[in-house]
């Protein structure tokens, strides 16, 4: 086995033993039921070992010469930024001024491109430019 391998293996040790020794007493507390702590067995490491694999994957990914994944982390930061305050941000413009979505009189379908479509490629253009204006640098450096 090489290093590499063992310490992957360590690391997916590290984060899925506390958790299903947790879940074993849970378990005998009767906290959860038995469905609940095999689950936790099966699903729990599973999705470690698959965040680590992406984790690498990007550290390769970054790593390599000429790839430039920032642009594509801006655009999709700026995407979710916008969307987050445009969405709960008119939900809670919605909420103190007391509005009923219904008695507004909007189409469905204009409220949600208003708040699902819209935000996106906003947030994605001012993600662009950001990364643009910085170098597409990661943030830090």
């Amino acid at each position: 086995m090489s290093r590499g391998n063992f310490k992957m293996l360590f690391r997916i040790f590290i984060y899925t033993i506390p958790t299903i020794i947790i879940s074993y007493l849970l378990y005998l507390s009767g906290y959860i039921g038995f469905y609940t702590f095999v689950y936790s067995i099966i699903l729990y490491p599973f999705f470690v070992i698959f965040t680590l694999f992406i984790w690498m994957y990007r550290n390769r990914l970054i790593e390599s010469k000429g790839f430039r994944i920032y642009k594509y982390i801006y655009i999709g930061l700026g995407g979710w930024i916008t969307w987050l305050i445009t969405f709960f941000g008119g939900a809670f413009i919605l909420w103190c001024y007391k509005i009923d979505i219904k008695s507004i009189g909007t189409p469905l379908w204009l409220s949600g491109l208003i708040f699902f479509v819209i935000p996106w490629i906003v947030g994605g253009i001012l993600g662009y430019y950001w990364g643009k204006k910085r170098g597409f640098k990661p943030y830090g450096i």
